[in-house]
């Protein structure tokens, strides 16, 4: 009796392995846990050290895990390297690849979200460190 069940439960597994596919596939399956964030969003930046103000636009698509930054008034701009997320918050890399004179290269992003429409954005020059800028952005287009 002992020999037919386990003769049974391996025959079971043989006949499903086949319908359970590339494992790696899954990844690609599974839902975007920061899709949240998909979209355009703008706001006005505002730097804690002196006071100054300046515009911001992202532009996200989690789908292709790309996450570009526009800083127009200050003439730079670049992409976000996501590090994690949830449905909540994404922390980030900054990059700056324009107006490197302009802009400050390899800072953290945090992005929160506080309903369907708007986000804050919280910038620290380096982890660990104190809070030199922040935002609330607005989303002006869905993807």
């Amino acid at each position: 009796m002992r020999k037919s069940y386990l003769l049974f439960a391996l025959m079971s597994v043989l006949l499903i392995l086949p319908f359970m596919g590339d494992p790696g596939s899954y990844a690609q399956v599974a839902p975007v846990r920061n899709s949240w964030l998909n979209g355009f969003w703008a706001g006005t930046g505002f730097q804690l050290s002196d006071g100054s103000t300046w515009n911001i636009r992202l532009n996200c698509s989690s789908s292709r895990n790309e996450y570009l930054i526009e800083y127009p008034s200050l003439g730079c701009g670049g992409k976000w390297i996501l590090l994690t997320s949830d449905a909540h918050m994404a922390k980030f890399t900054e990059t700056i690849t324009r107006g490197l004179e302009s802009c400050m290269n390899g800072g953290l992003i945090i992005i929160t979200r506080i309903d369907k429409n708007h986000i804050t954005y919280s910038y620290f020059s380096n982890p660990g460190k104190a809070l030199e800028a922040y935002s609330t952005l607005r989303r002006i287009k869905e993807q």
